[in-house]
């Protein structure tokens, strides 16, 4: 898993695109999901919490990504966790 923050330089406002990059084992690029300002806390296994909730697109008001089954079977979920939970 691996944290992005693209920050485009010049602008009076700062502005970018923010993503979480998930890669197998082996390094094999998975999959992302994009956020603006939910980003990750930690890690607990398969699951990763995020400061806040998700913020982007159909996925919006989780703050856990779930891919202990692995990416394919990936889960969005509200778990009440300190620091992470709103």
């Amino acid at each position: 898993m691996g944290d992005r923050r693209a920050v485009l330089a010049g602008m009076s406002v700062p502005r970018g695109l923010n993503d979480i990059t998930f890669f197998s084992e082996d390094f094999t690029y998975l999959g992302k999901y994009r956020y603006i300002a939910a980003r990750p806390l930690w890690c607990d296994g398969g699951k990763l919490y995020l400061f806040g909730s998700l913020d982007a697109g159909d996925i919006s008001g989780n703050n856990v990504i779930d891919v202990s089954s692995g990416f394919q079977n990936v889960r969005f979920y509200h778990e009440e966790a300190y620091g992470s939970s709103n």
